[in-house]
C-alpha cells in the first residue's frame, strides 16, 4: 500500500479520493491499475487474480508471454510498451 500512496503524492493527489480503508485487509481502489505478469511466473495466480478484483475496481492484468518473474529483463521491449499503452 505504500508504493500507491507514494505516487499519489508524487502527483500531488489527496490519496482518500481514490482509497477508501474500511479497514486494513479490507480496502478498494478506485482508479485504473496495471498488474504484469510473466506467463511462466507462477506469482501471480488464480488466488492473487481474485484478491487483485477484490482491492481494485478498475484493474488490468496483462501476462507477457515468454517470461517469467523477471518481465523487464526478459522480455525488454514488450515491457515498457505494456505499460506505456496502459497510461495512453
Amino acid at each position: 500500500m505504500a508504493y500507491i500512496l507514494i505516487l499519489f503524492r508524487a502527483f500531488e493527489v489527496d490519496p482518500n479520493q481514490f482509497y477508501d480503508p474500511i479497514s486494513e485487509n479490507d480496502w478498494k481502489i478506485y482508479i485504473p491499475t496495471l498488474f504484469m505478469r510473466g506467463e511462466s511466473s507462477d506469482y501471480v495466480g488464480a488466488i492473487e487474480i481474485a484478491e487483485i478484483g477484490s482491492h481494485f475496481s478498475d484493474d488490468r492484468i496483462e501476462t507477457i508471454k515468454q517470461a517469467s518473474h523477471w518481465l523487464h529483463a526478459e522480455q525488454p521491449q514488450k515491457f515498457p510498451y505494456t505499460g506505456s499503452d496502459f497510461l495512453r
